[in-house]
C-alpha cells in the first residue's frame, strides 16, 4: 500500500472518493486489509438483456421479499444492472476473515442505495475469494477476449492458452 494517499486525485474519478476505500486494522492499528468501491455507471453500464425462468423465477422471489432482506430490487429486462466495482482488495496474510468482515460491511453499508451486486474479481483459489465462501455469491465463468497486437500475442491464441477468468458478484 501507498503510505500517502493522493486525495484530490482520488475525489476526480467519478463514483469514487476516499470515503468508499474500507480499511481493517489489526490491535496495533496496521492495515491489515482493504477493499475499495466503484460505481463505474458514469463509464459503463450493465443491461439485463432477459432472464430465463429459472432467473425470473428467482428474481421475482427475491423483490417479492426485499423488505426482509435488505436486498436491492432486480432491474427488468432492459433495465441496467448496478454494480459496484471492487478494487484494491488486499488482505495480509492471517487476516483473510478481516477482508470477508469488510466485504460483509460494504454489503450493509450500500444496501438500500440501489446497487444489485458487488463484483469480485479474484482467481477461485485466492484466499480472499475463500474467505467469502460463507456469503451469498453467484460466480460467472468469463473467457478474456484477445487481440493479437503482435506474433506472441497470436500464438498464445493459436495455442489455445488462455486460462479462465473467475469473477464474484456478492449480493449487495
Amino acid at each position: 500500500m501507498s503510505p500517502v494517499l493522493n486525495e484530490a486525485r482520488l475525489t476526480s474519478y467519478p463514483g469514487f472518493g476516499p470515503k468508499d476505500i474500507l480499511v481493517a486494522r489489526n490491535d496495533r492499528g496496521k492495515i491489515v486489509a482493504g477493499l475499495g468501491l466503484w460505481d463505474q455507471s458514469s463509464f459503463k453500464k450493465v443491461r439485463v438483456i432477459d432472464y430465463k425462468w429459472p432467473e425470473t423465477l428467482l428474481k421475482k422471489a427475491l423483490n417479492l421479499s426485499g423488505f426482509i432482506t435488505g436486498f436491492s430490487r432486480f432491474p427488468d429486462a432492459g433495465d441496467n444492472l448496478n454494480l459496484l466495482h471492487s478494487f484494491y482488495n488486499i488482505a495480509e496474510r492471517g487476516y483473510e476473515k478481516a477482508f470477508s468482515g469488510l466485504l460483509r460491511f460494504a454489503c450493509n453499508k450500500f444496501a438500500g442505495r440501489n446497487y444489485n451486486f458487488i463484483l469480485l474479481a479474484h482467481p477461485e483459489s485466492s484466499p480472499l475469494t475463500m474467505s467469502c465462501r460463507k456469503l451469498w455469491r453467484f460466480t460467472n465463468v468469463n473467457v478474456p477476449v484477445l487481440i493479437p497486437l503482435n506474433r506472441e500475442g497470436l500464438e498464445v491464441i493459436e495455442n489455445k492458452k488462455i486460462k479462465q477468468i473467475y469473477v464474484e458478484y456478492a449480493l449487495a
